[in-house]
């Protein structure tokens, strides 16, 4: 678990980055600050790079949840579905956030999203199926008792707390309400899920029908069978909607009012992890093999982008 969560935290920080950087040319061009082409160039660039790291969240993500799915994920108790309920939807904030910069800048391809898309089917499927979990009431009178009784009971089990011992909650976790906490997750995160769905399909729509549809760019016979469907929902002026859609997303000021919100959910799972951090149910100070391995599989877009800042 150590290591999932630093490989997390590694994620973000490059997410963010890209972000931050994507910002501060837009703002040098914006207010004229300075316009050469080096900065077409470092543009240019760092698309480059958060295309590589577009590729190893997918690949990452998918591996992730799969490996979730087959390691007894419906015999997890309370405390892991609190502690499994942030990996799961970290496979799709940063991924839908980091594909909405990319469509900003008109990178896109059916390559990505036929990936983008594997990773979002697998994570919700770990995500619900966690979430069917979380809220039981079968201890005490309703599901508010059943949620405290079995996060104390569980918090009580873990080896910072003297692992299977008498005490009714942890000493040194008092000051955290384990209610609160619990139902935070259980109320915030589908809505963390419900919104980057929304996002996600809207970039869908505009990147499946812009330009020419999906099935005319993927040389694939099994996207023929869109083909009388696109022509059934033109009765319906849908690719007007499409086209008025795809207008809205490149307009700037609903591009920051959608990266706002983005950050705000980032800030939350920011205070999930320091609570799990807090709590002591990981460790992030043991550094093992498969953490540094977990850190390190985000060398390579990393590398990539340097050297082509650096190299050329």
């Amino acid at each position: 678990m150590n290591q999932l969560f630093s490989s997390y935290i590694t994620q973000w920080v490059l997410v963010l980055s890209a972000w931050a950087l994507f910002t501060i040319l837009d703002l040098k061009d914006r207010y004229k600050l300075s316009k050469s082409p080096a900065q077409d160039t470092q543009r240019e660039n760092l698309i480059t790079g958060l295309v590589e790291l577009h590729k190893q969240q997918c690949f990452f993500g998918i591996s992730l949840q799969i490996a979730t799915l087959f390691s007894g994920i419906f015999r997890v108790s309370l405390l892991d579905c609190f502690t499994l309920l942030p990996l799961a939807t970290n496979s799709i904030l940063p991924l839908i956030f980091g594909m909405l910069v990319l469509t900003r800048y008109g990178r896109h391809s059916a390559y990505l999203l036929i990936l983008t898309l594997a990773t979002w089917v697998v994570a919700s499927i770990t995500f619900w199926t966690l979430y069917h979990y979380l809220p039981s009431s079968n201890a005490g009178t309703g599901p508010e008792y059943g949620i405290q009784a079995q996060f104390i009971t569980e918090l009580s089990k873990i080896p910072s707390c003297g692992g299977y011992s008498a005490q009714s909650v942890c000493p040194s976790t008092t000051g955290f309400p384990p209610t609160d906490i619990a139902y935070s997750a259980l109320l915030l995160s589908p809505l963390i899920w419900t919104w980057c769905s929304v996002c996600f399909a809207c970039l869908l729509i505009q990147q499946a029908w812009t330009k020419a549809p999906i099935w005319q760019r993927i040389k694939l016979k099994s996207f023929a069978v869109l083909r009388p469907f696109c022509r059934y929902i033109s009765r319906f002026q849908a690719l007007l909607y499409i086209n008025r859609l795809s207008k809205i997303n490149a307009n700037g000021a609903f591009y920051w009012a959608t990266t706002t919100i983005f950050l705000g959910f980032f800030v939350y799972q920011i205070y999930l992890f320091w609570t799990i951090l807090d709590l002591k149910v990981v460790d992030l100070h043991s550094w093992g093999f498969g953490q540094i391995v977990a850190v390190t599989a985000w060398l390579p877009p990393v590398i990539e982008y340097l050297y082509l800042q650096l190299g050329k």
